[in-house]
């Protein structure tokens, strides 16, 4: 059982505390600077790591052909495609 000091001080804990402000909303114009307008908008990654993407890609379309059949394995083969086409134009673009 609480006696009054220990209540007293309890309370007196609590009220000290300071309560954490809500973060500020933020507007749809915010969200699209956050993503449109990065800090630094030069990335810097290794070629390597680039081509080991692309490698990975390359096994990830094989494993998935070989699961899916029909219309889903079209799919698959496309998704995988674009996906190695955009890897592609990365390294295209190694000088820029």
């Amino acid at each position: 059982m609480l006696t009054t000091e220990d209540r007293s001080s309890f309370e007196r804990q609590w009220t000290s505390q300071t309560t954490p402000t809500a973060p500020t909303q933020k507007t749809g114009s915010d969200l699209k600077d956050l993503f449109h307008k990065p800090d630094d908008p030069n990335l810097d990654v290794r070629k390597s790591s680039i081509k080991s993407l692309m490698n990975w890609a390359h096994h990830r379309q094989l494993s998935a052909i070989a699961e899916f059949r029909g219309q889903d394995r079209d799919f698959q083969a496309m998704y995988w495609d674009g996906y190695k086409k955009a890897i592609e134009e990365i390294l295209e673009m190694e000088n820029q």
